[in-house]
């Protein structure tokens, strides 16, 4: 649903903050394959925090991008 509200509305940064967590999540819980999806939901976390910077969706995954890339200063900054 979160990729058909992006085709249809790429505006819409919710969408795109939401869908950049649950890949996040997926991956790290194991229900699809580790990293693989990690470029594409970096972009539609900056993507959606260019849309509305106040998205706590967006901050919160690109918080996870950077802890998991061991960058702490920019981690917290987003969280």
């Amino acid at each position: 649903m979160l990729r058909d509200a992006i085709e249809r509305y790429p505006n819409y940064g919710p969408a795109q903050s939401m869908l950049a967590f649950a890949l996040l999540v997926s991956s790290h819980v194991g229900w699809i394959p580790e990293g693989h999806h990690y470029a594409y939901a970096a972009g539609l976390a900056q993507r959606a925090a260019e849309l509305d910077d106040e998205d706590p969706w967006a901050h919160l995954a690109l918080g996870y991008l950077a802890f998991a890339a061991r960058r702490t200063e920019a981690a917290v900054r987003e969280y």
